[in-house]
């Protein structure tokens, strides 16, 4: 298999990508990295590609990938204005995002370090493209919805009252009004048919007060 190894450099602002792909029509390739993704979707996929080399096989992607990556210091290399001129977060050494190699390489702690400043940085000097990930995220997220919204809270209503709560005491209680009401029911049931306080019925029943709001508990069943 023939692996091309490449630059693509933005027509618009001049950022330049080191990468490579095994597709053949290689000046479609747009690139996998992050922070060119990123940059592609703010300023749109015009960009032009330089072939660097030709390789027969991943080890020759490597060495070739490690001597422009080093002759270019794709990583850190900045501008006057202290932007990034390269948009690789870490050095093209041929493993591709979705081999295993490249799994193993993603998962490095030094190298998702990386990525996660490489991001921040963008977004540092791009905030309107931050603006609008974040408004998509609320526009996308299901919670925002009024539907949805009212019906997850009823099932959280649902499931805290009554049987449905795992601290649900099933114990049945005689309570009694001063009007002459009497009320034989669980504590929890008593307290919601009645808006009574959840403290003051516990403290009833348990003997610390008499009465809460004209109510007494007679006896438990």
């Amino acid at each position: 298999m023939t692996f091309y190894l490449l630059v693509k450099t933005h027509n618009i602002t001049g950022l330049k990508y080191l990468c490579k792909t095994s597709k053949k029509n290689y000046t479609k390739y747009t690139g996998s990295g992050h922070y060119w993704k990123d940059h592609l979707r703010l300023h749109g996929k015009n960009f032009t590609t330089e072939l660097l080399k030709e390789c027969k096989d991943n080890e020759e992607v490597r060495i070739w990938g490690q001597y422009y990556s080093e002759l270019w210091d794709v990583v850190n290399a900045k501008d006057a204005n202290g932007k990034k001129i390269w948009a690789n977060l870490v050095p093209e050494e041929g493993q591709g995002v979705l081999s295993e190699t490249g799994k193993i390489i993603q998962n490095r702690p030094e190298v998702k370090a990386k990525n996660i400043a490489g991001v921040k940085e963008f977004y540092r000097n791009n905030p309107q493209v931050r603006e609008a990930h974040s408004k998509a995220a609320l526009e996308n997220n299901p919670m925002n919805r009024s539907g949805v919204r009212q019906k997850h809270k009823k099932a959280m209503e649902d499931k805290r009252s009554g049987k449905n709560n795992n601290s649900y005491i099933d114990t049945v209680f005689v309570f009694k009004h001063v009007s002459g009401i009497t009320e034989i029911a669980a504590q929890c049931d008593f307290r919601k048919k009645y808006d009574l306080n959840k403290s003051m019925v516990w403290k009833i029943v348990n003997g610390y007060n008499r009465t809460t709001r004209g109510w007494h508990m007679e006896k438990r069943l």
